[in-house]
């Protein structure tokens, strides 16, 4: 029996502002890039080094209305999906091939910083409590 897995998981920040699409069938779709990095010393010379690394998220559904309202370059970002690649030919007739994750969730990982500035013109309503009525009070046993 051959059994196989597909799974990618990303920990990292958005590069750049989610682009937003339409399909011809109404669904939107979203692309992202999210930069994952590592760093360590140099055994030799005992220099920081460091790499970052670049992914390609796409995202539909329910996730793409999540990324479209809520990721901002540099948000940090858990991604989990599956690789796809995605091959095509140029005008000139080169072959180019392209791997991009497809999201299956997405969990914002900031702090209340992070979260996008909504204007809003509504004034929050103010709403006054109902007076207390102790008396129900008085028949519970604790």
């Amino acid at each position: 029996m051959s059994k196989s897995l597909n799974r990618v998981q990303l920990l990292g920040h958005v590069g750049k502002e989610p682009d937003v699409r339409t399909l011809p069938n109404g669904e939107m779709v979203v692309n992202f890039s999210v930069a994952t990095s590592e760093s360590w010393k140099d055994k030799n010379t005992g220099e920081p080094k460091s790499n970052t690394e670049w992914h390609n998220i796409v995202c539909f559904k329910w996730q793409a209305k999540i990324a479209a309202d809520f990721l901002r370059s540099g948000s940090k970002v858990f991604i989990e999906g599956s690789l796809k690649t995605e091959e095509w030919q140029t005008k000139d007739g080169e072959k180019r091939k392209t791997t991009k994750i497809y999201a299956g969730d997405i969990i914002l990982c900031g702090d209340k910083s992070d979260a996008p500035k909504r204007e809003s013109t509504a004034k929050p309503k103010q709403q006054s409590l109902p007076a207390q009525d102790d008396s129900f009070n008085d028949d519970i046993p604790f």
